[in-house]
C-alpha cells in the first residue's frame, strides 16, 4: 500500500489538538520539545468524532443541526501514513531560532522512539509506543514520523468522549508534567454538565506525575506539594480554562490522601463553535 505523506506547513490548520479521554488519562512522560512536536502534529489532524450532545451551528445565513452521537467525518490516516515537520516550521510555530529548531528536532529523533504510553483500565492494562518509525534528514532538516498502529484510534477515530486543548497553552508550561495533568483534568471536567470537583488520590497523582516508589515525595507530602504540585497548579492557572482553579485536601484523620481540583461553582460548559467540527 502506498503511504500518504502529510507535510505540516505553517500557519497551522488548527491551533488545537483533540485526543480521546482514555489517552488523556493514560500514563506517558514527554519532554517539553516532544510535547511541542507531538502537539504540533496533532493540531494538523482533523479526527472523526461523535458529538457528545445536540448542536446547532450558524453557517452564514443557515443553521445546520447535528444530533448527539452523530459521527462527524474527519481526516483518515493509518500507521502507514507519514507526517513531516521541518526545522523552519518548528521555528516559526514556537518562536525559536532555526538553529534551536534543528537541535530540537535532532534531539526528538533520538528520544521519541523510546517513549511509551501506558493505558491502565480497571480490568486490564496495555503499553505501546507513540511512533513506529522516525527519520531525520540532515540536508533538508525535516523530521518524518509514522504513528504506531495502536495509537491511531485515540487521535484519529474519536468515537467516544475526547478532550480538546489549545497548543499555545499546553506547550508553554514551565513544568513538563503540567501537560499531562492539564489534559487529564480537562477531560474529566468536560464530561460534566456542571463542573463538580475532580478528586485524585495521591497514588493517582504519583502515577500521573511519575513519582517513583522510593521517592521522598511519597513520604513527605509537604515536600511534594511545595516542589512539584504547586508549580504545576500555577502552570494550569495561567491557562484560560483553569484560571479559576482551586484545590482542597482529602484527608484520613490528619493525613492527606488526595486532592480535590475545583473550578468556579456551577460553571457550565460552553457549547463548541464551528471549529469544533
Amino acid at each position: 500500500m502506498t503511504s500518504t505523506k502529510f507535510s505540516l506547513k505553517v500557519p497551522a490548520i488548527s491551533n488545537k489538538i483533540s485526543i480521546a479521554n482514555s489517552l488523556a488519562r493514560s500514563h506517558y512522560i514527554l519532554s517539553h520539545i516532544e510535547q511541542r512536536t507531538i502537539s504540533f502534529i496533532l493540531s494538523k489532524i482533523k479526527p472523526s468524532h461523535k458529538l457528545p450532545y445536540d448542536l446547532d451551528i450558524n453557517i452564514g445565513d443557515k443553521i445546520k443541526s447535528y444530533t448527539k452521537g452523530e459521527l462527524i467525518p474527519g481526516q483518515y490516516f493509518t500507521a502507514e501514513d507519514e507526517f513531516t515537520i521541518s526545522a523552519e516550521d518548528y521555528a516559526k510555530e514556537f518562536n525559536v531560532t532555526l538553529d534551536c529548531a534543528k537541535k530540537n528536532l535532532q534531539e526528538i529523533y533520538k528520544t521519541l522512539p523510546d517513549k511509551k504510553i501506558i493505558l491502565d483500565y480497571s480490568t486490564k492494562s496495555g503499553t505501546f509506543h507513540w511512533i513506529s518509525f522516525i527519520e531525520y534528514d540532515k540536508e533538508t532538516n525535516i523530521l518524518s514520523i509514522f504513528f504506531s498502529p495502536q495509537i491511531i484510534p485515540f487521535i484519529c477515530q474519536l468515537t467516544s468522549y475526547f478532550v480538546t486543548a489549545a497548543i499555545n497553552e499546553i506547550t508553554a508550561f514551565s513544568n513538563k508534567y503540567s501537560y499531562n495533568l492539564y489534559l487529564n483534568l480537562k477531560s474529566r471536567f468536560d464530561e460534566q454538565k456542571i463542573k463538580s470537583p475532580v478528586e485524585f488520590s495521591l497514588e493517582e497523582l504519583y502515577f500521573i506525575l511519575e513519582v517513583r516508589e522510593n521517592s521522598l515525595y511519597r513520604e513527605n507530602f509537604g515536600l511534594f506539594n511545595q516542589n512539584v504540585l504547586s508549580a504545576i497548579i500555577s502552570d494550569l492557572k495561567n491557562t484560560n480554562y483553569f484560571a479559576n482553579l482551586s484545590t482542597s485536601y482529602v484527608k484520613s484523620g490528619r493525613k492527606v490522601t488526595g486532592i480535590n481540583f475545583i473550578l468556579a461553582k456551577s460553571r457550565k460548559i460552553s457549547p463548541p463553535g464551528p471549529d469544533y467540527l
